[in-house]
């Protein structure tokens, strides 16, 4: 569950509707590549349901690093073109941290979200 500053209870992310676009994206992505639409998501899924289960603070721009390659993150920026380019990274990096928000919503422990804290780029959450 998270809660937001205002305190309310997020039952869906914000920009959920580039949210949807981008899961559809990343469903297409896993169906081509490994037949299973929903392959990569669960792996992505499983990654960040660990981090929440032993951190107790979580800074959203800092959990995938910079470098992907390797990580169960990698299909965030590959569902997304064929190519670098700095639009596309900066999707990505926007769809990361909204599907870390909707892990945080699912997940058993309340998180409070703080987004754009001191200038850092992503949202930091705070488990109670």
């Amino acid at each position: 569950m998270v809660i937001d500053p205002s305190g309310k209870r997020l039952r869906q992310v914000w920009h959920a509707q580039d949210f949807a676009g981008w899961m559809e994206q990343l469903e297409s992505h896993s169906l081509r590549v490994v037949g299973d639409r929903f392959a990569f998501s669960r792996r992505i899924t499983s990654a960040l349901s660990e981090v929440a289960d032993q951190q107790v603070w979580i800074m959203s721009s800092h959990v995938p690093g910079k470098v992907w390659a390797g990580t169960p993150y990698q299909p965030l920026y590959d569902c997304l073109g064929e190519a670098y380019d700095t639009v596309q990274w900066d999707c990505s990096r926007k769809f990361f941290g909204l599907f870390l928000c909707r892990v945080l919503i699912d997940h058993n422990q309340q998180w409070y979200a703080f987004p754009k804290v001191d200038k850092e780029d992503g949202t930091l959450y705070r488990r109670s």
